[in-house]
């Protein structure tokens, strides 16, 4: 049952899931795993809060809703922080992006933003003693960047929202107080 919704009949489909009590059987299922991580990635206004709404009231398609979600921070999130050269402007515009369909298509639903948190949380940690010394670096070269002080607000606003999901913030200090 591959990629069946294809741009053009990514509305439509979502529409006749809902319509049609596809959701719940596994013929709906399938059609969302298949197109889930497309569907996140892209942030599809157009599909996203249909199945939204559908999943919403049946708590066991909205846990596996919230499962997928998860996975696709946690799958693009390692991509972004892998490497000893991790461009926190890029996680933190990701971070930021997540944040904003939640609040477009999901009507800020607490439980997505939980997921969210939960997801960053998970592969800033995976490599404690790294994500760390890495965030302590980087906010250490850009406060000696000579900057306006809407930009140095920006930089500190990026690093705050990374540093709030980073596990280790006492080895976090330790390599911050070494530079």
């Amino acid at each position: 049952m591959a990629r069946l919704l294809t741009e053009d009949w990514a509305p439509l489909a979502a529409k006749l899931i809902v319509d049609t009590r596809l959701l719940e059987a596994s013929i709906g299922k399938e059609i969302f795993e298949a197109n889930c991580y497309e569907l996140f990635r892209t942030a599809d206004e157009c599909v996203l809060p249909v199945l939204y709404d559908a999943y919403k009231p049946k708590l066991h398609h909205f846990s596996q809703f919230l499962a997928y979600f998860f996975e696709y921070i946690i799958k693009e999130g390692e991509k972004l922080s892998k490497g000893k050269e991790v461009d926190f402007e890029k996680l933190y515009e990701f971070y930021n992006l997540n944040f904003e369909m939640n609040k477009k298509l999901f009507k800020s639903d607490s439980s997505i933003k939980i997921e969210l948190n939960r997801a960053f949380e998970k592969f800033n940690n995976e490599n404690n003693d790294q994500a760390a010394e890495l965030l302590s670096k980087y906010i250490a070269d850009e406060l000696v960047i000579k900057r306006g002080l809407e930009e140095l607000n920006e930089k500190i606003q990026c690093a705050m929202v990374l540093f709030k999901h980073l596990g280790s913030k006492d080895i976090f200090i330790s390599f911050y107080n070494q530079r």
